[in-house]
């Protein structure tokens, strides 16, 4: 009988023992170091993109021009189904004024606007009596970053209302002429 040789069995167990805790230690010092290296790059090198988290109103931001582009999820204008075709508003030391052009055959058009009031400048329709434009004016007051105080004829109640920092759209929860209680989205009219 032949027996086995010693040298096979210091190579088993060579095998099948633990690593070396030193070795495992340079592994893990290595790991860290690589994690720390790749952290290290994706803040110095990785643009930082501003909190998208709407902005509030200031005096200059609200200052200016502004064209009405939904109401709710409803876009305006002739093809949408809404009955204001189009609105753009301005604001400046505390008076706003605006002109609106809607359907005059609808219940908005008739019975469910704020007109006529003490705020119509102007009132005029087209040619076929389709469509009305109204030129109003009104006041508002900024109360804090994101209310805005409205008074527009008889109608006067606060609006929240914020400005979104990726569009630079200025978002309302009502329509400025204190009609419509759905959100609202206007766009600044570009100079």
């Amino acid at each position: 009988m032949v027996e086995p040789a010693v040298y096979e069995t210091e190579e088993a167990e060579k095998r099948i023992a633990p690593p070396d805790p030193r070795q495992r230690g340079r592994k893990q010092v290595f790991a860290a170091a690589l994690v720390a290296l790749i952290a290290f790059g994706f803040a110095v090198f990785v643009p930082h993109r501003p909190n998208s988290a709407a902005t509030g109103l200031t005096e200059a931001k609200l200052q200016g021009s502004w064209v009405l582009q939904s109401i709710g999820k409803t876009a305006t204008g002739p093809q949408s189904g809404c009955p204001i075709l189009d609105q753009q508003v301005t604001f400046a030391h505390g008076v706003v004024t605006g002109t609106t052009r809607l359907l005059a055959n609808t219940p908005d058009g008739t019975t469910q606007m704020p007109f006529p009031d003490k705020s119509v400048q102007q009132v005029s329709s087209d040619d076929d009596g389709q469509t009305l434009l109204i030129r109003w004016q009104g006041t508002y007051e900024l109360k804090g970053p994101h209310r805005l105080w409205l008074k527009i004829g008889k109608a006067s109640y606060p609006i929240d209302a914020q400005i979104d920092p990726k569009t630079h759209a200025l978002i309302c929860s009502h329509d400025l002429i204190l009609t419509y209680p759905n959100a609202t989205r206007y766009v600044p009219v570009k100079p």
